[in-house]
């Protein structure tokens, strides 16, 4: 059991990189959006 709850775990944990990955890139893609609107 304790096998199955560490890979749940690294599975949340590649998550929590991936979508704080996709923030960044969200919001580097927002600032160069507003760079050529102005």
């Amino acid at each position: 059991m304790g096998n199955l709850r560490t890979k749940t775990d690294n599975k949340r944990a590649e998550i929590q990189v991936l979508l704080r990955h996709n923030r960044e890139e969200i919001r580097r893609m927002e600032l160069r959006c507003n760079h050529l609107a102005v």
